[in-house]
């Protein structure tokens, strides 16, 4: 029975020499370059998508009395 594929997008990308012996350095026994790219890949998104939605946050936020207090000064 085939396996169910998970990995649908293909992506090629180039990468300062040394990094794969980089890379290859921190593997866990039972990973690979590509789950290493994968996790990496996936814990920069979400970090990066936690600072879009923090900062619509804070503009929806209303305003602190420190920043009321700089408004009126200006």
């Amino acid at each position: 029975m085939p396996r169910i594929k998970k990995y649908f997008e293909h992506m090629v990308a180039r990468f300062l020499e040394g990094t794969f012996a980089r890379i290859d350095a921190v593997l866990a026994p039972t990973e690979d370059r590509a789950e290493f790219v994968r996790a990496a890949v996936e814990r920069e998104l979400k970090r990066r998508e936690r600072s879009v939605v923090d900062s619509i946050a804070k503009s929806l936020a209303p305003p602190t009395a420190r920043e009321r207090a700089i408004r009126r000064r200006a």
